[in-house]
C-alpha cells in the first residue's frame, strides 16, 4: 500500500492500481462504519482490516485495485491489518 497524494479532503491510498477497483472512504471522526463507504457522506469510521471496524466496514475486504480515501487533517486512530 502507498499513499498516492495528500489534497485538502482526503488522503489516497493505493492497495495496487487505479486503473480497477473500487474507491472506499474512510473519516475516523464523523464516518459510521454502518454507511456504504463508497462516498464522502457515506464514509466509514474504521478502515477494512481494523479490528475495531463494524458493520459494512467489517464485512469489506480490500481487492487488488481498491483505493481509500481517509479524510485529510483527521487521525486515525485505528490500526490495519494488511
Amino acid at each position: 500500500m502507498r499513499i498516492l497524494f495528500v489534497n485538502s479532503t482526503f488522503v489516497v491510498l493505493c492497495a495496487a492500481c487505479l486503473c480497477c477497483g473500487r474507491g472506499l472512504y474512510i473519516d475516523f471522526a464523523n464516518g459510521n462504519d454502518a454507511n456504504a463507504g463508497n462516498a464522502p457522506p457515506a464514509a466509514w469510521q474504521h478502515c477494512p482490516g481494523d479490528v475495531a471496524a463494524a458493520g459494512r466496514a467489517r464485512g469489506a475486504a480490500l481487492q487488488p485495485g481498491d483505493t481509500l480515501f481517509f479524510k485529510a487533517g483527521v487521525i486515525y486512530k485505528g490500526q490495519i491489518a494488511l
